[in-house]
């Protein structure tokens, strides 16, 4: 049985898949790391225009299938884009060492991280701020 998902994320990778869509993963605020279909997220700048952004914070409503399968992101709002880190090589790259870690921890994924999101995020802050 599908269950929708309301909740806080950052975007930690985003890959493209055929014309229109992306796969975003996100890391949650209680359901921990999701990989997520956005549908036409490349076509709707309505939907999800600048969301899907990486380091982006956003507040997401996600369809999750269970079982494995890939969830569905049906909308996204943007919380805190992290301009900042766009302009800064160094930042960059402490923000997407980081993000794999948290991709590569070992725990299961489906459920949250050891550590609290905020406590997650708080170390983000500093190198995409």
């Amino acid at each position: 049985m599908p269950r929708r998902i309301h909740t806080d994320a950052v975007v930690l990778q985003r890959s493209e898949l055929g014309e229109s869509d992306r796969i975003v993963t996100l890391l949650t605020c209680d359901q921990g790391i999701l990989r997520a279909l956005a549908p036409a997220a490349r076509r709707s700048k309505k939907r999800f225009g600048g969301c899907l952004e990486l380091f982006a914070r956003i507040e997401a409503s996600i369809t999750d299938k269970g079982a494995g399968r890939l969830a569905r992101l049906e909308e996204a709002s943007l919380r805190d884009s992290h301009e900042a880190i766009k302009s800064d090589l160094l930042s960059i790259a402490h923000a997407s060492c980081l993000a794999e870690l948290i991709m590569a921890s070992d725990y299961e994924p489906t459920t949250p991280h050891p550590m609290s999101f905020e406590e997650l995020y708080e170390w983000w802050c500093p190198y995409v701020n």
